[in-house]
């Protein structure tokens, strides 16, 4: 039996599979983030109430209990900001929608990005930039006249050390977004599924 049967339950197990590796386009989900575009048969100004009907208006990420899976966010013809949220699921790289509706040929479209709320691009760029600067911060008391005797640190086993912790600190911050951008994959499309139905 795998570690992931006895601490998750079915449904949430299946959010671990994929088709791929999750470190793959990792700085995509992080800065970039994923273009759409729903098309809609009905004027923007319709296309947008419809949306509206459809979403608990609440701040976004507003925690509550919910009893079951919920889009929540704000919607207009103008700006529309949406994070679809999973009862029981708490994910705080879960990405959010911005967009906004235009009128086309034929009805309308909704086009915008689904991408991560910029606090967590700024805390996972806080994590990195703090163990680079740490390790430039080492290195040069390390490599100063006297550093490893100041340090009381044998002169292989210091460095050593300090490589495998922010070795650790470098790996872990990989795998909790690799691990987030897994568990996103299901808000991604139900989501997508919701705004089409909401605006179709």
């Amino acid at each position: 039996m795998r570690l992931t049967e006895i601490f998750f339950g079915k449904e949430f197990r299946t959010y671990l599979k994929a088709d791929e590796p999750e470190t793959r386009g990792l700085l995509t989900f992080l800065f970039i983030g994923r273009k759409a575009t729903f098309k809609s048969p009905y004027p923007a100004k319709i296309a947008a109430s419809k949306l509206k009907a459809r979403i608990i208006e609440s701040p976004l990420f507003f925690r509550q209990f919910l009893s079951e899976d919920a889009m929540l966010g704000k919607a207009s013809v103008d700006r529309v900001r949406l994070v679809w949220l999973r009862r029981g699921v708490r994910n705080s790289f879960n990405p959010i929608f911005i967009g906004r509706f235009k009128d086309a040929q034929t009805g309308s479209e909704l086009e915008g990005v689904y991408r991560l709320p910029r606090t967590i691009t700024g805390f996972t760029c806080l994590w990195f930039s703090g163990i680079f600067l740490g390790t430039i911060l080492f290195l040069t008391v390390v490599f100063s006249d006297g550093g490893l005797k100041a340090l009381r640190f044998p002169l292989v086993l210091g460095p050593l050390l300090f490589v495998l912790f922010a070795g650790l600190m470098i790996a872990g911050g990989i795998g909790l977004v690799a691990f987030a951008k897994r568990v996103a994959k299901d808000s991604f499309r139900n989501m997508s599924e919701a705004i089409s139905k909401s605006i179709g």
